[in-house]
């Protein structure tokens, strides 16, 4: 194991720990459910990035990058729309509540993963660089980037209303304040590589 394999070892550990505690928890709400959903895809996430890490350190890259390259951001897209969808919960007054046109959401999502696993048009494929791989841009791949700003962004915007000071509950408050704390770091990192990669 390298270096370069560590965070995502890591990561997919602390998400194995949060998941079963979910699994064990009695009580399920839809909010819980759509958060044990996002661990789900991002314990995978990290799976393949560990995965294609160790492969690529030991065997070079191959075949088997590229592939693992089109699953990592096949489960990207879910990811970000999950994201969303929990923001779009908590920000409103009844966070148990599930409003049924928060699942539009995913709409966008469906489409780009149809892009992606069906036609080149939004990644033509990965090649390798330094210790990783890097996508090749499809003509349309500015789609991808747009989702992914416009989602992180609603996300971020949401979530900061519903922490606002003086808004009751006052629980709903401080899930909207651990959500913003959690979901700005990776707005920050995914906003800044998507910048870095031009």
């Amino acid at each position: 194991m390298t270096i370069y394999e560590l965070p995502s070892l890591i990561a997919l550990s602390f998400k194995g720990l949060l998941l079963f505690y979910i699994v064990r928890a009695k009580v399920r709400t839809p909010l819980g459910l759509l958060f044990a959903g996002l661990l789900v895809v991002l314990s995978l996430f990290n799976a393949v990035e560990f995965t294609g890490l160790h492969l690529l350190g030991r065997h070079g890259f191959s075949e088997i990058s590229e592939t693992l390259g089109f699953v990592y951001v096949s489960l990207l897209i879910p990811a970000i729309a999950l994201i969303l969808h929990i923001s779009l919960v908590l920000s409103r007054p009844s966070a148990e509540g599930d409003d049924p046109r928060y699942w539009l959401a995913y709409a966008p999502a469906i489409v780009l993963e149809f892009l992606l696993l069906a036609t080149d048009r939004l990644i033509v494929g990965f090649a390798p660089f330094q210790h990783s791989v890097l996508r090749q841009p499809g003509e349309w791949y500015f789609l991808f980037e747009t989702y992914v700003f416009v989602y992180l962004l609603a996300s971020l915007v949401n979530v900061a209303v519903g922490a606002r000071p003086g808004r009751t509950p006052a629980l709903a408050r401080i899930r909207c304040q651990l959500w913003l704390l959690a979901v700005a770091p990776i707005g920050l990192l995914l906003g800044y590589l998507i910048v870095a990669n031009h």
